[in-house]
């Protein structure tokens, strides 16, 4: 949102849309020289990706919120997981591809001149624990990190981040992964 120069559009619902790519390559650099980890919100792939159906996660969600050694989930919960957006404008679903396509670009430039990105591991509005993560990961592909890239944001860059480097984030000799 630091993109977006009316402070107005940073409120609504779909801010990205008024991303100014103008800005990108000095909020990069701002990025770059302070050393910023990018966590890029799933909700910004998982709410309107019009590529997220061709992957089958919808499809695996259904299965699992089904499945009955899943039962212990609370029901609402359970639904959540495959709950579909309903009653959305054509205009507010156009805003939403371009606005993704704006982040996309962002994302893009951003891993493309070194910055490093740090898949959630949280779950909200319906992401279903584990599932979520794998389906975030795909979204940094599809946004432009290459497949270790995204690898990375889920293991060796969070514990980068967390200053766990010397415990966690890789398979060596004398970490918590030694195997």
């Amino acid at each position: 949102r630091a993109t977006i120069r009316d402070p107005e559009k940073q409120r609504l619902a779909n801010p990205e849309y008024y991303m100014e790519e103008s800005l990108f390559d000095p909020l990069i650099e701002l990025f770059l020289r302070q050393g910023v980890y990018l966590n890029v919100p799933l909700w910004t792939a998982k709410a309107f990706n019009p590529r997220a159906s061709g992957w089958g996660w919808e499809q695996l969600a259904r299965e699992l919120a089904n499945d009955p050694s899943l039962a212990f989930v609370p029901a609402k919960e359970r639904e959540a997981w495959t709950a579909e957006e309903r009653n959305i404008s054509s205009q507010e679903r156009e805003q939403r591809i371009v606005g993704l396509q704006k982040v996309h670009a962002f994302i893009k430039q951003y891993a493309q001149r070194g910055g490093k990105f740090v898949a959630g591991s949280d779950t909200s509005d319906g992401d279903m624990p584990g599932l979520w993560t794998h389906y975030e990961m795909q979204s940094l592909v599809d946004a432009g990190l290459t497949p270790m890239q995204a690898i990375l944001s889920a293991t060796k860059w969070p514990a980068e981040l967390f200053h766990l480097e010397k415990e966690i984030g890789t398979v060596e000799v004398g970490k918590k992964a030694d195997v």
